[in-house]
């Protein structure tokens, strides 16, 4: 099973994705920025090679929200990215869709002196989740963490993303 965990960057993705692997006893993947230019090939090796529960800290989704930003185009298509959610699918796996709104992320961005996004492109980038998460909803399980609550409300709470993981582990 692998759960990937996406979001804009300051949205909170690798405190949960850590917390979550802690807790439930999930390997914790970190992907980085990748250079390679057949990206489909290289998440399908990636899949295929997990054999243990694992969480990812950011995965291919990312190539489609930050790939057209900072590059003009996506080394992915929507065709890649539906036929890499059917693996994903295949193993039990899920998204958990990490964000705060765009005055919290900002104010992170801020405060922590980040500057590898600009701010101005924070609301392009918020859409373009928006967008990426509905296509995975398409034939995968998207949970929603809103770490800019004190009090998640209008999305699951940590335990409960805990409680859901361990009930997919065992199943």
């Amino acid at each position: 099973m692998i759960v990937i965990v996406e979001g804009c960057d300051k949205a909170g993705k690798t405190t949960l994705a850590q917390t979550l692997a802690a807790r439930v006893d999930l390997i914790y993947y970190h992907a980085t920025i990748s250079v390679e230019t057949n990206l489909f090939e290289k998440y399908v090796d990636i899949i295929r090679s997990i054999n243990r529960p694992t969480i990812a800290d950011r995965f291919y989704p990312s190539e489609l929200v930050y790939g057209p930003l900072i590059r003009g185009h996506s080394r992915l298509s929507i065709s890649q990215f539906r036929n890499l959610n059917k693996m994903i699918q295949i193993q039990g796996g899920c998204f958990i869709y990490c964000f705060a709104n765009r005055s919290i992320i900002t104010d992170r961005f801020t405060s922590e002196k980040e500057n590898y996004l600009p701010i101005s492109l924070i609301p392009e980038t918020l859409r373009n989740y928006k967008r990426i998460i509905a296509v995975a909803r398409e034939n995968l399980p998207v949970f929603t963490y809103n770490s800019g609550l004190s009090q998640n409300t209008s999305s699951l709470r940590i335990e409960e993303l805990v409680s859901l993981l361990q009930k997919k582990i065992a199943t």
